[in-house]
């Protein structure tokens, strides 16, 4: 069962999230942090095997999904975000948790991580997503910060002209065409696993979209790393273009107390490509740190494992 609710954000900002799973109040609460444009496609099968095993909190970030937009100017910041969700913790009681990162989202557990008090946070689990700047390091190069100007300039200038062009070549067979020819692997993942990510693409303003990237593009936790010493996971997909694999490799060596996955072949989604891969990694991890199981499971294999 699922339960919703919508509380108030200390700036006035309308905040919806979803509780479900096992009712165990003697384990940590699972805290699904989204990427960009999204509210909860990529965890189409991890959230199942989650709730089998502990509570899931997913939170809607603002201006996503069911959550209200900013009432604050400028409230799209990682900082904001990571608060916002700190904010739906305390108003539920919940102590002790796993963040749980997909893309943007592994900003903002790693804000989160790096201001919350340390005895919150029992473990990370980061998966294709970078500890700063990532327009910086899109596609391997380091243009895309320089692009975002342009795209500022063409949001004020054609933003609500923009928003009908944009929910018809997303939600048309164009959209699909362009993630396979970009990003993603139309070998593992269908175009109905993705469609709804396109969906709400479609529905969001392009200026919130244009606020939160501009705020991503800025946000770096890479001078705090290193005091981030919490038991944490990192993904990354080997073919990941968006956020490249090395991306992972660095922020696993600079976390103290970091893992490496690599998900052969995984792209940017490759948490919904190769569910089964991922979710055999995150059992050995969590009986490792005794998360949602008992006992202590075996050393969870480095970045050259190959999961059946």
């Amino acid at each position: 069962m699922i339960r919703q609710q919508i509380i108030t954000a200390a700036d006035g900002t309308s905040l919806y999230y979803e509780v479900s799973g096992a009712q165990n109040t003697s384990r940590p609460i699972a805290v699904l942090c989204d990427g960009i444009g999204c509210d909860g496609f990529i965890w189409r099968y991890l959230k199942p095997w989650l709730e089998r095993r502990c509570q899931v909190l997913h939170p809607h970030y603002r201006g996503h999904g069911c959550s209200g937009r900013s009432i604050t100017q400028h409230g799209y910041r990682i900082e904001m975000l990571a608060e916002d969700i700190e904010t739906v913790l305390e108003y539920e009681q919940f102590d002790e948790v796993v963040l749980i990162g997909h893309s943007m989202g592994v900003q903002v557990a790693l804000e989160a991580a790096a201001s919350w008090p340390s005895e919150r946070i029992l473990g990370l689990i980061l998966m294709c997503g970078s500890f700063g700047r990532p327009l910086d390091t899109f596609r391997d190069v380091s243009a895309g910060s320089k692009w975002l100007p342009l795209f500022r300039m063409i949001v004020e200038r054609y933003g609500l002209r923009l928003a009908p062009l944009i929910q018809r070549l997303t939600s048309s067979r164009l959209g699909w065409w362009v993630a396979l020819a970009t990003e993603v692997d139309g070998t593992r993942l269908s175009r109905d696993e993705f469609a709804p990510y396109l969906e709400h693409l479609a529905a969001m303003d392009p200026n919130v979209f244009l606020e939160m990237l501009t705020s991503t593009s800025l946000h770096t936790v890479e001078d705090r790393l290193v005091d981030i010493d919490i038991p944490a996971l990192v993904v990354g997909g080997e073919f990941d273009r968006f956020t490249p694999y090395w991306v992972s490799q660095v922020m696993a060596q600079r976390l103290p107390s970091a893992e490496l996955l690599c998900l052969q072949g995984g792209t940017h989604a490759a948490p919904l490509e190769q569910p089964q891969r991922l979710e055999a990694a995150l059992s050995l991890f969590c009986e490792q740190h005794a998360f949602w199981s008992e006992g202590q499971g075996a050393p969870l294999a480095t970045e050259n494992s190959n999961f059946a």
